[in-house]
């Protein structure tokens, strides 16, 4: 097959996969029984420079509004954007915290899902990294999520079944779309 054939499936696969996003679970071998990694990763496309895009992406309550993303702890400027070494708690009432660990103006933005014991009595923690990527004046907006589930008990992890299951990762990529579609609506000016 040439090139030129080559480069137009591409571009055909491409058009035809208009919102990549993927939720899964990878097992590892550990002496904890059931533990796993929980890994996210959705894209979006934004007809807007990623410096307008970013104002937007720091202000992560704005488009992932179903989290409380409220400060924890750290610096803070009041007004909703985030600052490196932030702490925001993301559920209300619950101890789940995320810590913004670095950020490159406008490029990337990285950080830390704190350690924790969910009431299922998993022990997790996790990073999330979100970056911009712009060409021709739009921007790649990428979203990557990867999280460690440790179970320290002999006996079958409940919750492992839950997030390798068909709908958590379609409620996942929903949910996903959603934050991913507010934020471009945010950027390109259809929410104010």
């Amino acid at each position: 097959m040439n090139r030129v054939a080559i480069k137009i499936i591409g571009l055909l696969i491409g058009l035809s996969v208009s919102f990549p996003s993927s939720a899964e679970t990878s097992s590892f071998n550990t002496k904890l029984s059931n533990s796993y990694y929980y890994t996210d990763h959705h894209e979006i496309v934004i007809d807007r420079s990623a410096e307008e895009v970013w104002k937007h992406v720091i202000n992560l309550g704005s488009w992932m509004y179903d989290l409380a993303m409220v400060h924890e702890s750290g610096p803070t400027n009041g007004e909703g954007e985030v600052r490196e070494g932030e702490v925001l708690r993301l559920y209300e009432g619950q101890d789940y915290f995320f810590e913004v660990s670095k950020m490159v103006y406008g490029r990337l933005l990285v950080g830390i899902n704190l350690p924790v014991t969910t009431p299922e009595g998993e022990i997790t923690e996790g990073l999330a990294m979100i970056t911009l990527t712009e060409s021709n004046g739009k921007t790649e907006v990428s979203v990557f999520m990867n999280r460690k589930y440790s179970w320290p008990h002999e006996s079958p992890n409940p919750a492992r079944d839950t997030r390798e299951s068909e709908e958590f990762a379609s409620s996942r990529r929903d949910t996903f779309r959603r934050f991913l579609v507010r934020l471009r609506d945010l950027s390109e000016g259809q929410y104010r």
